[in-house]
C-alpha cells in the first residue's frame, strides 16, 4: 500500500522499558526520531485507560524522552501486562501526526551461570518452532489462523516460540505480546550447504542488513526476548559484523545463533544427540 504523511512527523521511534536492581519500580525510554520542530506530547496508559505518566516536549531531530514508572505491571509470559503509550505531534495546536505502541515492562538478562532471567527470576523455555503455513493457503496466513496458532500454544503450555527461520507477520508478534509467548525472533539467513560462505566478504553486507533490519522492524514487542542471527550457516566472520550491528541497535537483549556461534550471548543445538544432550 501507498500512503501519504505529514512533512513534520515522528519518522520512528524506540520504546525501552527498564526496572530497577529490585525489578520494582520502572523507566520508559522514549527515542524518537522527528521531522520538523513541533510539540510533542507522550501519554501512557494501564490496561484500564487511566494515565500513568505524560510528558511534553518541544524538540525536533532525535529527542530522548525517560518517563519515571513506579511498581508497574510486570510483563512475563504467564502475566502478559501491557501499557499503551500514545505519542502525538501538534503543530500550532492541530495535530499533525498520531503513534502508539504497547508496552510491556521486563528486564532480560543472562546470569553468569547461564541461566536466563525474566525480571530477576530463572526462566524455562517450554517452546516450538513455528513456520508461517496456511493448511488451506500455503504461505498466506490469515490474522484468525495465527491467533489459533498462539491460543494452542498456551493451551499446552508452551512458553516459547522461535520464528524459524524468518521474521513472522508483524501481527504475530503483538499476539505473542497480548497472550504472553516468549519471542526468539530470527533473521532470514540461512547458507546450509554454503556454510563456508559465512565468511565470505561479498555476503558480509547481506547477512548484517537481514539482521538490522530484523531489529529496526520488531524492536518494540515486550514479547521478543532474544534476537537470532539465523541457522545453518556455519560459524564465519560475517556473524561478527551481523551480532555487533544488532547490539548498537538493542543492547536490551541476548543475541543467539544455532551452530556454535563464537559471536553470540546464546548458542544451540537444533538437531543434538543424546552425548550433547547428557553433557
Amino acid at each position: 500500500y501507498l500512503y501519504v504523511r505529514h512533512a513534520k512527523r515522528i519518522e520512528d521511534l524506540r520504546v525501552t522499558p527498564d526496572l530497577d536492581d529490585r525489578y520494582q519500580d520502572g523507566t520508559l525510554e522514549v527515542r524518537m526520531d522527528v521531522k520538523g520542530k513541533a510539540r510533542i506530547t507522550l501519554e501512557l496508559l494501564d490496561a484500564r485507560g487511566e494515565t500513568v505518566c505524560m510528558k511534553e516536549v518541544r524538540e525536533t531531530g532525535t529527542p530522548s524522552v525517560i518517563m519515571p514508572v513506579k511498581n508497574p505491571h510486570k510483563w512475563t509470559a504467564e502475566t502478559p501486562n501491557l501499557y499503551n503509550l500514545t505519542i502525538l505531534l501538534k503543530q500550532k495546536g492541530k495535530t499533525v501526526d498520531i503513534r502508539s505502541v504497547k508496552v510491556g515492562f521486563r528486564k532480560i538478562e543472562l546470569a553468569q551461570d547461564g541461566r536466563l532471567l525474566i525480571n530477576g527470576k530463572s526462566t524455562l523455555f517450554k517452546g516450538v518452532d513455528r513456520h508461517d503455513h496456511s493448511s488451506e493457503n500455503g504461505r498466506t496466513v490469515s490474522k484468525e489462523e495465527m491467533e489459533k496458532d498462539v491460543q494452542l500454544m498456551k493451551s499446552l503450555n508452551i512458553n516459547a516460540v522461535r520464528t524459524s527461520h524468518y521474521p513472522n507477520n508483524p501481527y504475530f508478534y503483538d499476539l505473542c505480546d497480548r497472550y504472553g509467548i516468549y519471542v526468539l525472533s530470527e533473521a532470514n539467513v540461512e547458507c546450509h550447504g554454503l556454510m563456508a560462505w559465512s565468511s565470505e566478504p561479498s555476503w558480509v553486507k547481506a547477512f548484517t542488513e537481514r539482521s538490522e533490519n530484523m531489529v529496526r522492524r520488531y524492536k518494540n514487542h515486550a514479547s521478543i526476548v532474544m534476537w537470532s542471527l539465523g541457522n545453518e550457516s556455519g560459524n564465519g566472520i560475517n556473524f561478527k559484523s551481523a551480532a555487533e550491528a544488532v547490539k548498537k541497535l538493542d543492547d536490551t537483549r541476548p543475541t543467539h545463533y544455532e551452530g556454535n556461534s563464537s559471536y553470540c550471548d546464546v548458542t544451540s543445538s537444533m538437531y543434538p544427540d543424546v552425548q550433547w544432550l547428557e553433557s
